[in-house]
C-alpha cells in the first residue's frame, strides 16, 4: 500500500495486516513523551517517491526512530484522523526492526552536561544510604514540643530537663538520672513540677 492511499481508508482505520505501507525513512524529528507514550515526527517515501510526514507513535523509548536508521526501507502500519488545527494526519508504527546505532560509526556531539555534583553527606539526619533518620527527626519534634511547653509556661527551658523529658516522652521510661554530689542536689535547676529523683549512697 502506498502513503497516499491510508488517506482513503475509514478515518482511525489502520492499514489492513496482509497490506502495510512499504517506505524509506528520509528524516527523524524530535520526540516528545505524554501520557500516551512517544510520538515523533518522521518522513517517509514511498515507491512513487512521494515523501509523507507521519507521527510514529510508541509506548516505549525503544520504539523511536533514530538518525542511523535513515535510510531504512521498513513495512509500517498507519491510519489517519482529522485534526481541526493541523488538518489529517497520519499515525503509525514500524512492523519490522530497525537497524541500532553500529559501534563503528562515530557518536553524535553531545551536550554539554553540568558538573557532577557531589554524594549526599551523612549527617546526624540522614542514614548511610541517604534515606532520613525519622527516629532522629521524631525525637527534634519532640523535644521542639517540650522547649515550646517550658516557654508558653514562662518558664526558661533547661537543656537537662528538656532531655529528661524527650526520653520519657519517646521511651516510655525515665532515664536514670546521672551520680550526685551530695544528697538533695537536683537533676536540674528546679523547673519540674515532680520530685526529682537523687542516686542513694
Amino acid at each position: 500500500m502506498l502513503i497516499s492511499q491510508v488517506l482513503n481508508l475509514p478515518e482511525k482505520t489502520w492499514t489492513p495486516d496482509n497490506d502495510p505501507v512499504t517506505a524509506m525513512l528520509m528524516s527523524v524529528g524530535p520526540s516528545k513523551n505524554d501520557q500516551y507514550g512517544y510520538k515523533q515526527k518522521v518522513v517517509l517515501k514511498d515507491d512513487t517517491q512521494a515523501s509523507t510526514e507521519i507521527t510514529v507513535q510508541t509506548k516505549f523509548a525503544d520504539g523511536l526512530m533514530t538518525e542511523n536508521m535513515i535510510g531504512t526501507t521498513a513495512r509500517w502500519r498507519c491510519k489517519w484522523f482529522g485534526s481541526q488545527y493541523q488538518g489529517n494526519q497520519i499515525v503509525g508504527y514500524t512492523l519490522d526492526k530497525m537497524p541500532q546505532a553500529s559501534t563503528s560509526q562515530p557518536a553524535p556531539p553531545q551536550a554539554p552536561q553540568a558538573p557532577p555534583t557531589s554524594p549526599q553527606q551523612t549527617n546526624a539526619r540522614n542514614k548511610p544510604n541517604g534515606q532520613p533518620d525519622w527516629d532522629a527527626i521524631a525525637e527534634g519534634k519532640v523535644r521542639h514540643g517540650v522547649v515550646c511547653a517550658c516557654l508558653q509556661s514562662g518558664k526558661e527551658p533547661d537543656i537537662g530537663a528538656c532531655d529528661y523529658w524527650v526520653r520519657y516522652i519517646i521511651d516510655g521510661k525515665a532515664p536514670l538520672p546521672p551520680a550526685r554530689k551530695q544528697m538533695g542536689d537536683l537533676l536540674t535547676k528546679p523547673t519540674l513540677n515532680e520530685e526529682v529523683p537523687w542516686e542513694q549512697s
